[in-house]
């Protein structure tokens, strides 16, 4: 079905000047009709073969939707287990960096204690 737009030639009255634009259609019929009213169509060859084209084009693109979603999974499925290795680490230096930090406090608490009014007193200055 194609769309053809016309613009009025002659302005109505009620209309003041303005263009009116009136949407007609029209259908374009190959074939001929048969005894009982239908309409015969003929197929060309390059009809078949573009019906054909887009048929395996359908289906590459069908193919390659699925290759795309399966190597999407893979990935999602990588970085899931790569970063749990990192959580495990981190939650490992973290608990070993703490424990640390607790058996040097409990050793030499005068020391933390100069060292904490220290970081403490430079960080007063750095922020003002």
């Amino acid at each position: 079905m194609i769309l053809q737009k016309h613009k009025s030639s002659a302005p109505s009255a009620g209309d003041a000047g303005k263009e009116q634009i009136m949407a007609t259609t029209t259908r374009k019929k190959s074939g001929s009709r048969s005894s009982n009213g239908s309409i015969r169509t003929r197929r060309s060859p390059e009809t078949t073969e573009a019906k054909a084209a887009m048929a395996e084009v359908r289906s590459d693109v069908a193919a390659l939707r699925d290759d795309t979603s399966r190597l999407l999974h893979g990935i999602e499925a990588a970085a899931a287990e790569k970063l749990g290795q990192i959580a495990g680490r981190s939650k490992a230096e973290i608990t070993h960096a703490h424990d640390e930090v607790r058996d040097f406090v409990s050793a030499r608490p005068i020391t933390s204690l100069a060292v904490a009014v220290g970081v403490g007193a430079i960080l007063a200055r750095i922020i003002r």
